[in-house]
């Protein structure tokens, strides 16, 4: 961004994203997204292979503005068991959350809501920006995700008032 490398990513399928804050000047800016597709003995695919590995970009760019404190990243994933302080119930599944700030901020409201499942819970960060924790879904409303039946909800996480 102007002139400064804001970082690298390899890999050409999984998103990835840059803070630039300190990069953005006054007026007009600018960004050049470097593309390689080189093959190298030790990635995948390798030097030598039956197909050609296109190059290119195939997604969107964007330039995002986001408040001082972001959510800047989160895990939402089915458990096999329940944690400590849940009891464990046939009748019910249990939900991994975890979610980090960008940085380390007590006290922030965070909102977990999938609608079809009639779910909406509020946590709040620890001292590090953080949460850890883990929600009981009653087994009955949940439709796990299969190659028959490739299940998908829709999932909202917001800070505060961001959504």
């Amino acid at each position: 961004m102007n002139g400064k490398k804001a970082g690298k990513h390899v890999g050409g399928f999984t998103p990835f994203c840059y803070d630039v804050t300190d990069m953005v000047k006054e007026g007009k800016n600018f960004v050049i997204v470097k593309v390689d597709n080189k093959r190298h003995k030790d990635n995948v695919p390798t030097q030598i292979f039956d197909w050609w590995n296109y190059g290119g970009i195939t997604r969107d760019v964007l330039l995002v503005t986001v408040g001082e404190t972001y959510i800047d990243d989160y895990f939402l994933q089915l458990s096999r068991e329940a944690k400590t302080g849940n009891r464990k119930s046939s009748n019910s599944k249990y939900i991994d959350f975890s979610l980090a700030l960008n940085r380390e901020e007590a006290g922030q409201e965070i909102t977990l809501s999938i609608p079809e499942l009639k779910l909406k819970q509020n946590f709040v960060t620890d001292d590090k920006g953080q949460i850890n924790s883990q929600l009981s879904v009653p087994s009955s409303k949940l439709e796990l995700w299969s190659p028959e039946n490739p299940k998908l909800y829709k999932v909202e996480i917001a800070r505060g008032d961001d959504l």
